[in-house]
């Protein structure tokens, strides 16, 4: 091969060619993306509660774990509804984690709300997302069920979640996200009677027209 076609063979270096910027933090190495990723979800998921409803289905995790009374299972607490969805399976045991404590808390409240109230007051709270006279409920009948981070959580915030006009369904991150939405589509996009008519469908033919 002559030094000309060496040269055809040769890799050129592009000036406008992607470059991963590293950081190193102690022993692991990350990119500049993946740090800012990193610290954006730990801002969110450390100050804030969340989740106020866990978006997946559980019937189908019900298909597919096939969940029976020798079953001990781990799940991401997230607002406690799948946890609670699969106790109703009876497994042996359900531990739920979250890095954020929030989430706990949240599924604490909905725990001692199923020990402790009625079917009608229940759903008012965590059904329409708000309750006439939630802090007197919550000191009277739901505080004394708390472990202390939640109690201390709840004593701060159980009127702001679910004492106000606003639904607790548009507070906290996820909910404040589903506003912003609610809000598009309604303002903006100017689509909701075909939203409502999708979500009021019965069966897929109904939703494919």
């Amino acid at each position: 091969m002559n030094e000309r076609e060496s040269k055809e063979h040769e890799v050129i270096p592009q000036a406008n060619q992607h470059k991963r910027v590293d950081i190193r933090m102690g022993a692991s190495t990350m990119s500049v993306g993946e740090w800012v990723s990193s610290k954006v979800f730990s801002l969110v998921h450390r100050h804030n509660l969340v989740y106020n409803t866990c978006w997946e289905d559980p019937r189908l995790d019900r298909v597919a774990l096939n969940i029976g009374p020798e079953d001990t299972i781990l799940v991401i607490t997230s607002a406690g509804c799948n946890a609670l969805d699969y106790a109703l399976l009876g497994p042996k045991h359900i531990y739920a984690v979250d890095m954020n404590p929030r989430q706990n808390a949240l599924l604490e409240l909905k725990m001692a709300g199923i020990r402790r109230l009625d079917f009608e007051t229940f759903f008012k709270i965590f059904g329409e997302g708000r309750y006439r006279g939630i802090e007197e409920l919550y000191r009277s009948s739901l505080r004394r069920e708390l472990t202390p981070f939640a109690r201390r959580y709840w004593d701060k915030h159980i009127k702001r979640f679910f004492g106000r006009k606003r639904s607790f369904y548009f507070r906290g991150t996820a909910g404040t996200f589903a506003r912003v939405m609610n809000t598009y589509i309604t303002k903006v996009a100017r689509v909701r009677p075909w939203v409502e008519k999708i979500l009021n469908s019965k069966t897929l033919d109904e939703q494919r027209e």
